[in-house]
């Protein structure tokens, strides 16, 4: 079975909880637990997917604890349960707005870093328009 298929099984029975499964010596996350690995540590996704070393668990497993999101997490070929009061789906909402709220930013600076390279002029049009906001 692929890991992301193992992953989409146990996401099923535990949809209120990070799904955290070992490959190798990382632990990985897909989709939307991706999502919130990522804006809670500021980890890379890549192909809808969140990768982080073991030697980092500890403090992923704190954070999560703190943070009152359960997780579900592969050890030694058994699943554990974190439990007790739950704040997944309103992190992951939080996660989310983050998300789009970066992609909006990410392309108006494009778009304003084509503009200023296209004629430098542009620069001071943008930042006049700026100041005025």
């Amino acid at each position: 079975m692929k890991l992301k298929d193992k992953y989409n099984e146990v996401k099923r029975n535990f949809p209120d909880s990070i799904v955290l499964l070992l490959s190798g010596s990382f632990y990985v996350t897909y989709g939307m637990d991706s999502l919130l690995i990522s804006y809670l540590f500021s980890y890379q996704i890549k192909n809808d997917k969140v990768g982080f070393p073991i030697a980092v668990l500890e403090k992923v497993l704190a954070t999560l604890q703190h943070k009152h999101i359960h997780y579900v997490i592969e050890q030694e070929d058994r699943l554990e349960l974190q439990e007790g009061k739950n704040n997944y789906f309103s992190q992951l909402e939080e996660a989310q707005k983050f998300y789009n709220n970066q992609t909006m930013l990410d392309s108006l600076v494009g778009r304003i870093r084509l503009l200023v390279l296209k004629d430098s002029n542009n620069y001071f049009k943008i930042k006049e328009f700026i100041d005025e906001l």
